[in-house]
């Protein structure tokens, strides 16, 4: 008798991990993955389309800064992408993740932000609009 369930009990975790592993691979085909053009700072429209915002860009933390630019004016959530690696700008913190739904670390902390944010206060506001 508890050889019937424990076969049961098994057949139903290896279901499980099939059913899990299937559906792994398939999000993760699906995921829409960030640009990785060499210096290129992108920002991301509520579609998931890519802009460029600007050519030449230092770093991931110079690209955050020019897309804090854009927040601090709009006041709206902006979401971009430097080198395969995306960045979300809220009022709460300017974050980075892998993956569009993967775990986000702040780049910059708060008094770095409020620093960042003197710093860009300080200089004209001018962006591309090249594709």
């Amino acid at each position: 008798m508890n050889q019937g369930v424990f076969r049961i009990v098994a057949a139903v975790l290896v279901l499980a991990f099939v059913g899990f592993t299937g559906w792994e691979i398939w999000q993760r085909q699906h995921d829409v993955h960030a640009p990785r053009d060499p210096g290129v700072c992108w920002r991301m429209g509520g579609d998931g389309t890519f802009t460029v915002l600007v050519r030449g860009s230092s770093g991931i933390e110079a690209c955050a800064g020019d897309l804090e630019r854009i927040f601090m004016k709009t006041h709206a959530p902006v979401s971009g992408a430097y080198q395969g690696r995306y960045i979300f700008i809220d009022k709460e913190a300017i974050r980075s993740a892998d993956t569009l739904t993967g775990e986000r670390w702040r780049l910059y902390f708060d008094n770095q932000r409020r620093d960042l944010d003197k710093d860009l206060n300080a200089r004209p506001m001018i962006f591309t609009t090249q594709r």
